[in-house]
């Protein structure tokens, strides 16, 4: 994913990944996706289902569940040494 559109595609896809991928391991599993991408993906999946999981302590779910465990597993898959994403530095730029 080398051109201008792709880029513009790769960051369209960090702002909403469950748009895109049904599981984070569909991430691991897009051979379109370079690693550092996939990474960056799944960093945004990671910051949301911790967001998630803080709504859920919260009593403010909507509904969904947290998928952390499997967006960690997936992490550990392409970089086995960290733990998360967040550790790779890999933080979705959020606008507020």
């Amino acid at each position: 994913m080398a051109t201008e559109n792709a880029r513009k595609t790769v960051a369209e896809i960090i702002e909403d990944p469950g748009q895109f991928y049904a599981s984070p391991f569909d991430v691991v599993r897009d051979d379109e996706l370079s690693r550092d991408d996939k990474l960056r993906v799944l960093g945004a999946m990671e910051t949301d289902a911790r967001e998630l999981e803080v709504a859920e302590e919260e009593n403010m779910q909507g509904g969904e569940t947290s998928r952390l465990t499997d967006v960690l597993e997936a992490i550990r898959l392409l970089a086995p040494d960290k733990a998360s994403a967040h550790a790779l530095g890999e933080r979705r730029n959020t606008k507020q």
